[in-house]
């Protein structure tokens, strides 16, 4: 059972973006790079904590070496906002991982954006 809980209830288009950032989250603690690739827009730009900014390869780079071992994610208070082509989901997520040569659980307040082409949802930053 997950322990991810939500702000409010989400309509179906909105569940589809949460269990799409879901699954990216699965797959960056199974280390799963092609499901990865197919999840992530090859433009997308991930912002971390650091003010550090990578692009789709730098960022799957780590994590297929090692520098980010993600291990598990609780994702609270979860909110999804769409609006026409963009959705953006809100939450705070409580990542356990070694990430740069410090462990721990990071509080992380996260906001990522997708992008809708051809009926289909694209993450494409935060």
């Amino acid at each position: 059972m997950r322990e991810d809980t939500f702000k409010r209830d989400l309509s179906d288009e909105e569940m589809k973006i949460y269990h799409l950032f879901r699954k990216m989250q699965d797959a960056m603690i199974d280390k799963d790079m092609n499901l990865l690739r197919q999840l992530i827009s090859d433009n997308a730009k991930f912002v971390h904590m650091s003010g550090a900014v990578q692009s789709k390869e730098e960022y799957l780079k780590d994590i297929e070496t090692g520098r980010l071992d993600y291990r598990k994610t609780v994702l609270k208070d979860v909110d999804v906002e769409i609006s026409e082509d963009k959705a953006v989901i809100t939450c705070t997520a409580y990542l356990t991982a070694r990430a740069y040569g410090a462990s721990g659980t990071f509080p992380m307040n996260v906001s990522s954006t997708y992008q809708k082409n051809d009926d289909i949802w694209t993450f494409i930053g935060h």
